[in-house]
């Protein structure tokens, strides 16, 4: 291949990878279906480029990703519930978001991510008119188009972290109107879904945004939203619970208290990947909100149960090694584009270590790949 067609092939390879991650971004929060072809092209693509090349690259980061990643397997393959494991190994499938961002940033760098956050927004639109739709039509909490209140919380507060900031410090669509509108949308999306642990999330990984943009401006806009919370019944109901949340757990309690054997008869090693149902003790379901919960609603529980103390402390070393390069990489950033995306990756991050103290990100696949991506575009700037 002559250095002109050669040339010619990586053009559109480029192409391919900014369309792809636009489209990935695009289909997180409405159709899973979509989300698994599009990563599946995705990752092949990627595969049969590294076989050309000859050579993987890795930098340091790699290092507790795999740990995790490893751990997680390994409490699947010997769980002592081996019927169960089949569920959890196709999520821990899809942490191949990770060598997706790398392939990503090798071809085309922040424009590839900023592509793949704009679809991301542009998603969560779709997704936050639609639940807006259905509270308006009676239904108590918004579902969107992805069928669960959870999934919306996570990718409307992902989606409107992330768009924030790239909206604050570096412009996410052409014109300032067309970013106040796609994230006013996604923040009322935000509200419909009323996922409190999403709602402090992002409340509290904005906060920098705030400061960035105008201390003033955001004071009244923080004050015009706690306005409208309070001035519609449900959201405030919901609010009010934040005041008081031990006694607003809807159940979680009893579901971590349910833990307890679990968590004594297997500390080390855990119980097995998607092994909830195993060994939730059933006679406590009739006394929770929601009877048929699927998981520990504690990202670390959830990990400790499953993985044992070693992924608890593996999840620990690779949650905290990348938000501290992310919070290294806004120190280190020399414009506005690259403190934007500094910024935007480490609350994204930030957003679902907050999230996951009451809720699970692992076990739904649209969110494992959103977060794996963020992780990912975090350690590619490591090499």
């Amino acid at each position: 291949m002559n250095s002109s067609s050669a040339n010619q092939h990586e053009s559109r390879l480029r192409s391919a990878s900014s369309l792809g991650m636009a489209l990935l971004g695009f289909a997180l929060p409405l159709s899973l279906v979509a989300v698994e072809i599009i990563a599946g092209v995705l990752l092949a693509i990627f595969i049969v480029r590294q076989l050309k090349a000859g050579k993987l690259s890795f930098n340091r980061l790699d290092l507790p990703v795999a740990v995790f990643v490893l751990i997680r397997l390994l409490s699947g393959i010997f769980s002592p519930h081996p019927e169960l494991i089949g569920k959890g190994l196709t999520y821990l499938s899809f942490t191949a978001a990770y060598a997706l961002t790398a392939w990503s940033v090798d071809l085309g760098g922040a424009r590839n991510w900023r592509n793949f956050v704009r679809g991301l927004v542009l998603g969560g639109v779709v997704d936050s008119v639609t639940s807006l739709y259905q509270v308006a039509d009676g239904v108590s909490r918004g579902i969107g188009l992805s069928g669960g209140w959870t999934i919306l919380g996570n990718m409307t507060g992902a989606a409107l972290v992330l768009g924030s900031y790239y909206a604050i410090r570096g412009g996410l669509f052409p014109k300032r109107y067309m970013d106040v509108m796609a994230l006013g949308l996604i923040a009322a999306g935000l509200a419909a879904s009323v996922c409190r642990a999403e709602w402090i999330a992002a409340f509290f990984v904005l906060l920098p945004a705030a400061v960035l943009y105008s201390r003033r401006f955001s004071a009244l806009l923080g004050v015009g939203v706690l306005t409208v919370f309070l001035a519609v019944t449900p959201l405030r109901q919901r609010l009010m619970t934040i005041t008081d949340p031990f006694s607003n757990l809807s159940g979680r309690d009893f579901i971590w208290r349910a833990a307890e054997p679990a968590l004594a008869e297997r500390p080390v090693f855990g119980s097995g990947l998607n092994s909830f149902h195993a060994v939730f003790p059933r006679w406590i379901r009739p006394w929770l909100v929601d009877t048929g919960p699927g998981d520990w609603h504690n990202l670390y529980l959830q990990v400790t149960v499953e993985s044992g103390l070693i992924g608890l402390a593996a999840l620990l070393w690779m949650l905290g090694s990348l938000l501290w390069r992310a919070y290294g990489k806004v120190k280190a950033a020399n414009s506005p584009a690259e403190q934007a995306l500094a910024w935007g990756l480490f609350a994204g991050l930030g957003f679902f270590c907050i999230a996951g103290g009451l809720s699970v990100f692992l076990v739904r696949i649209p969110v494992i790949i959103l977060v794996f991506l963020i992780m990912g575009m975090i350690s590619r700037g490591e090499r």
